[in-house]
């Protein structure tokens, strides 16, 4: 398996360098603060269906390459190769 760069979702997503993201602040993954903080997405299973959590972890569903092709064709990030 090869390595990759991990990316936030800011990088993945395109955020805007303007919007004040919590997780951009405290540079934590969303799903590990939604986990420390008690958040509803992670008990219902939003977190292991975003892009980004998919993008950056190993045990999902789908494999790297399934994943960099999703994110092709909804043109959301430049991956290095």
């Amino acid at each position: 398996m090869k390595s990759r760069k991990r990316l936030s979702c800011w990088e993945i997503m395109h955020c805007d360098d303007s919007v004040l993201c919590p997780m951009r602040k405290n540079g934590s993954t969303c799903w590990e603060w939604m986990k420390e903080n008690n958040g509803f997405q992670c008990r219902y299973g939003m977190c292991q269906d975003c892009i980004v959590y998919l993008y950056n972890n190993d045990n999902t569903v789908l494999s790297h390459e399934e994943v960099e092709e999703v994110l092709k064709k909804r043109k959301l990030c430049h991956l290095e190769k």
